[in-house]
């Protein structure tokens, strides 16, 4: 089935119309059982964290797994899948990065806190290169009643007011006047613009809802105004090409690809300073089962080298790296609970600082903290 989607022109039209497009079932159900099952997991694992403070609550009802490209092999194959090339060259272009992935899973919810309010992607941060697309892949049956996604159409063409809700911790705007309920089967996806204002009900269903968010954009994307490097930067295309073609070829040394495969080993390099020996040792592991002719154990070793990352520390269920609102952090930051640790709480305003290296508030806090 993935060897065969491709976008039309029809739906080329009707993301640019109204700023998201929904798309026939691109998978099979056999081919997302492993992905909701590492999600699953996952989920599993973030109940067994913490559940002694306010955030285990989110983390029972409304969980957000990010990365999972880092400790899942079916989800690292899954974000590289033929399907996602497709979208990203049609809507992106030849080159294109995995920018992120983030499952989110709603649990059955009477209280309405499984609610997502009405948002835009791009209010969180202003990136140098804002051609940037998000899909959500609908991994159980998604209308109405277990809380699937509503968009608002030609919500794309201006950025919103947003503020934060302290109820649903939760950056939001205003309800657009134009929306419209989806309803998604198994395997479809919802493409999406970083400006489409999307929100989602609580899950009143049976079970729980899953889905898989994947966002993409050009290579090597930074924050305005700091130009830091943002998201996993994992390669999807180059030069049109599927990167597990670019990179197979690149380890057999073949010379149309050494340009590309150089480029991107030496933009990890820049990205991932201290982990220039583990990223030399991942490729050339993966260049023995290419040269072995080992598919299966060359694609898990390709995983693991887009794996590699710096070390970062996740707080209220999500890495310190992923915030990209100076302002959001100031306002995360006065409502943290007592379990946040003094160098969690002085991590999370040094990201403020990286990102706005004059924010007065974050300076201020910073400033009283390290009194203390």
């Amino acid at each position: 089935m993935t060897e065969e989607f491709a976008i039309t022109s029809e739906q080329r039209r009707a993301f640019e119309r109204d700023g998201y497009v929904v798309t026939p079932a691109a998978f099979a159900a056999a081919e997302l059982d492993a992905v909701r099952d590492a999600i699953a997991d996952a989920w599993a694992v973030r109940q067994g964290e913490r559940t002694r403070s306010e955030e285990a609550r989110w983390d029972r009802l409304r969980p957000e797994l990010p990365r999972l490209h880092r400790v899942s092999d079916a989800a690292a194959t899954f974000c590289r899948s033929p399907v996602f090339a497709a979208i990203a060259g049609a809507f992106i272009g030849p080159d294109a990065d995995l920018m992120w992935n983030q499952a989110h899973v709603k649990a059955v919810d009477e209280e309405g806190l499984t609610t997502f309010p009405w948002h835009q992607d791009g209010a969180y941060a202003e990136m140098e290169k804002p051609n940037t697309l998000s899909c959500w892949i609908a991994l159980t049956r998604c209308d109405a009643r277990n809380g699937a996604m509503i968009m608002a159409p030609g919500s794309h063409r201006s950025l919103l007011p947003h503020r934060w809700d302290d109820q649903l911790k939760y950056m939001t705007c205003d309800e657009p006047a134009d929306v419209r309920q989806l309803e998604m089967d198994l395997g479809q996806i919802v493409v999406f613009g970083a400006r489409t204002a999307h929100a989602s009900p609580p899950n009143r269903g049976e079970r729980p809802r899953f889905g898989y968010s994947l966002s993409f954009s050009l290579p090597e994307n930074r924050l305005l105004p700091s130009r830091a490097p943002f998201g996993d930067q994992v390669p999807l295309l180059r030069g049109g090409r599927h990167i597990d073609d670019v990179m197979r070829d690149y380890a057999l040394g073949i010379d149309a690809a050494q340009a590309s495969g150089d480029a991107i080993l030496e933009s990890m390099r820049r990205r991932l300073p201290r982990q220039s020996e583990a990223i030399d040792a991942a490729f050339a592991a993966y260049r023995e089962a290419v040269q072995a002719g080992d598919d299966a154990a060359s694609g898990r070793r390709l995983s693991a080298l887009f794996a590699i990352s710096e070390d970062d520390i996740s707080i209220n269920g999500d890495l310190i790296r992923a915030r990209t609102d100076p302002d959001a952090i100031v306002r995360e930051y006065a409502h943290l609970g007592a379990e946040v640790t003094h160098e969690q709480r002085r991590q999370l305003l040094l990201r403020a600082l990286e990102l706005e290296p004059d924010h007065a508030a974050a300076r201020s806090a910073l400033a009283r903290l390290e009194q203390r």
